[in-house]
């Protein structure tokens, strides 16, 4: 996740609108009260401990501060919420609290005929007040080829939503090259309540892809 503040007071060749940014309060302060960690100068959250649990602590509650002139100035502050997920589970959850997501997705790798385990992904809905994408969730594909979870959280609405899959990163850990440095499919959800199913058919060169049931 990554936290952007701005200065309406910010001039050219002047600090006042340098934002430096800081994690003032975490909620729930375990295991540790240091879970995550903060980019002062992009304000990138990052993992800092490696004992995450999402069936003790499924969420966590961050207090960020952006603060003006480097850090030496007025400051403002927001809670972000954090939420902790296992792709792996094999239980399919949707973002309405249902036992079958809505929205799912499996990767073949059609170079070996085997299914690309261990893909990342990330799904994005496009803001129409901005024309800019807003991630949602990122996951990680099963034994299967699949990601259960893809949707967790809120109820799904109609939009534009995109698929992101790091091919580039799969092939690598293949030891193969490839020509895709990341596949991006968007799609259009206009009944929230009808299954919606994004295959992708991937090898090193090409990719193809389809709604499917």
């Amino acid at each position: 996740m990554t936290v952007t503040a701005t200065d309406a007071d910010d001039a050219i060749d002047t600090y006042n609108g340098v934002v430096s940014y800081s994690i003032i309060d975490q909620n729930p302060k375990e295991p540790s009260n240091q879970m995550f960690k903060i980019n002062a100068d992009t304000g990138l959250i990052t993992v800092a401990a490696t004992v995450l649990d999402y069936k003790k602590n499924p969420e966590y509650t961050l207090d960020i501060k952006a603060t003006d002139l480097e850090g030496a100035g007025l400051g403002a502050t927001a809670k972000d919420v954090i939420k902790i997920t296992d792709p792996n589970d094999e239980t399919e959850t949707d973002m309405s609290g249902g036992t079958e997501s809505t929205l799912t997705t499996h990767v073949l790798n059609t170079a070996q005929g085997i299914p690309a385990k261990d893909l990342t992904l990330t799904l994005s809905k496009l803001n129409a007040a901005t024309g800019k994408w807003v991630q949602l969730s990122r996951s990680i594909t099963n034994e299967d080829g699949r990601c259960p979870a893809i949707l967790r959280g809120e109820p799904i609405t109609a939009g534009t939503y995109q698929l992101r899959f790091e091919t580039e990163e799969y092939w690598k850990k293949m030891q193969q090259e490839s020509f895709y440095p990341y596949v991006e499919i968007a799609f259009t959800i206009k009944d929230p309540k009808q299954k919606y199913h994004i295959p992708l058919l991937l090898s090193p060169f090409s990719y193809t892809t389809y709604r499917g049931s």
